[in-house]
């Protein structure tokens, strides 16, 4: 059986204005795990620094909303964490 659970690691591209990298430590975390059909599970994960981080590249920043298929388009900030 397979726990989720959350890990402590390095983050290496974590950036306060979209350009500048630093390093920081962060948590990635499970935030949702919901069961699609039985047996079959689709679990979320975040960043414990994706408030205040701006690389939004980042699969598991959820301070900006991605477009889909649309990259190269502004991002929209988010009033808060979601599932995603």
């Amino acid at each position: 059986m397979l726990v989720p659970t959350p890990i402590c690691t390095a983050c290496f591209d974590f950036t306060v204005d979209e350009l500048q990298r630093e390093r920081r430590t962060v948590v990635i975390a499970p935030i949702v795990i919901e069961e699609k059909m039985s047996g079959v599970f689709q679990i979320s994960w975040a960043c414990s620094r994706s408030v205040d981080c701006r690389d939004r590249y980042c699969r598991y920043n959820h301070s900006f909303k991605r477009r889909r298929n649309q990259e190269d388009e502004p991002v929209e900030p988010l009033a808060s964490l979601g599932g995603g």
